[in-house]
């Protein structure tokens, strides 16, 4: 028998978490500090160490648990994916898309932001391989060599959008995009 998790790490994980959130929002990618983290969680410094190897890493981590929790356990594949980008989108709108912005273009010439850039970019692919693999267990659609691209493609239009465009990273651009992944991902 495994023993049982310790509520006091999960209560801690969510402390951290919620507080890297805020700051995220609050003050965007590059801008927030462990110690900030720290003070506002109430979580040891060496505790966010042990759980999140870099700064990178917590705030990643806090942005996908706000916006899976968005997308909703057990959501059917549409309603997961819009919320996840909608999350995207009102995050991009938020100080941090400013942050994601500028982090793009010092990560061209900085090799170590150019890292933090890609763990970014891996955590939200991941975040939304998720989203599609529960999908496939529950039936909805079938997992094809091309899944990986749509979703790339997903997440390159609302980049894209934010970065790129004079146009509004509004709902309604959103939930085309989100619906256009969908036609690209087959059903069984």
């Amino acid at each position: 028998m495994s023993p049982r998790p310790d509520p006091r790490l999960a209560r801690t994980r969510v402390r951290a978490l919620s507080a890297a959130y805020e700051l995220l929002l609050e003050r965007g990618v590059g801008q927030v500090t462990v110690d900030e983290v720290s003070e506002r969680s109430g979580v040891s410094k060496s505790t966010l160490y042990r759980h999140w190897p870099s700064l990178d890493e917590l705030l990643s981590e806090a942005f996908s648990t706000h916006a899976l929790s968005a997308a909703g356990a057990g959501a059917d594949l549409p309603r997961s994916l819009q919320a996840y980008a909608t999350a995207i989108a009102a995050g991009l709108e938020q100080v941090w898309g400013r942050a994601a912005a500028s982090l793009a273009v010092t990560a061209i010439d900085d090799p170590e932001q150019r890292q933090a850039q890609q763990m970014w970019m891996r955590g939200l692919r991941e975040d939304l391989r998720r989203l599609v693999d529960a999908a496939v267990e529950r039936g909805e659609v079938v997992r094809e060599p091309g899944t990986d691209r749509v979703l790339e493609r997903l997440l390159a239009a609302l980049f894209h959008r934010y970065l790129f465009s004079q146009d509004p990273l509004d709902s309604r651009f959103v939930t085309a995009e989100v619906q256009h992944a969908l036609t690209h991902l087959r059903a069984p």
